[in-house]
């Protein structure tokens, strides 16, 4: 959602039936207008989650959350900076406490204010009210196969995380495909097929860009943002 800045054109603003002519999109005037029962919501902080669980309440839907975080593999090797991502998402009430304990870790850990968590201390906050999936596009098969500089490798030692893949029209989805299932199979690993969305339709990748160009510090005419070769990463898409 707009929570995680600069990084969504999606907001959870209160829902409105003539949506598509009023400004910035809400999440839940897509799940209204769609009928969709439930909302998997992902940010990369807890800041969204009063107003996502309120409105989710409001409008009786199924919020699943889940917090995106950066994981190394030790947070005391000061000269590693290789990292990837995972989305640690809440199963229950309990979860939330449980989630709030491992991301008040990774904040008290921060590199350059971005929160970290490490393997062995994610293992070592994890419950069983709360389960693990590896983002496609930057968990850590793909940093290892995109980086010559980076070989993660994920510490599993409690916990049975979800693969996640991938269909987005990006040149690489094929080749990260492959890779997510021959480790799943290898591993006896659960592998979902999802579907990530930014903004609304199509036509609204070049707004996205734009903001992600803010934060990127990069510029427009050439952007050279990852994932803006293709356009989409909308409900568009998905339906």
């Amino acid at each position: 959602s707009h929570y995680s800045l600069l990084s969504s054109l999606l907001t959870l603003d209160k829902s409105k039936e003539d949506f598509e002519n009023s400004g910035p999109i809400s999440i839940f005037s897509i799940a209204n207008k769609y009928n969709l029962p439930k909302i998997l919501l992902c940010d990369d902080n807890m800041g969204s989650f009063y107003q996502a669980y309120s409105k989710s309440k409001e409008y009786k839907k199924q919020l699943i959350f889940g917090l995106q975080l950066k994981v190394k593999a030790d947070l005391d090797n000061k000269e590693d900076a290789c990292s990837s991502d995972v989305i640690v998402w809440m199963k229950n009430s309990d979860g939330y406490r449980d989630l709030l304990t491992i991301n008040n870790f990774a904040v008290k850990n921060h590199i350059n204010a971005i929160p970290h968590i490490d393997w062995k201390n994610l293992n070592k906050l994890w419950t069983k009210n709360l389960t693990l999936s590896i983002p496609f596009y930057s968990g850590f098969l793909s940093v290892n196969s995109t980086s010559l500089d980076c070989n993660t490798i994920p510490e599993f030692s409690k916990i049975k995380p979800i693969l996640m893949v991938n269909n987005q029209g990006l040149p690489e989805d094929t080749f990260l495909e492959k890779s997510v299932l021959e480790y799943a199979k290898n591993n006896n690993l659960k592998v979902l097929n999802t579907h990530n969305c930014y903004y609304y339709k199509k036509e609204h990748a070049e707004s996205l860009q734009v903001l992600r160009c803010i934060k990127e510090r990069s510029n427009f005419e050439k952007p050279e943002l990852p994932g803006f070769s293709s356009d989409e990463f909308c409900l568009e898409s998905y339906l």
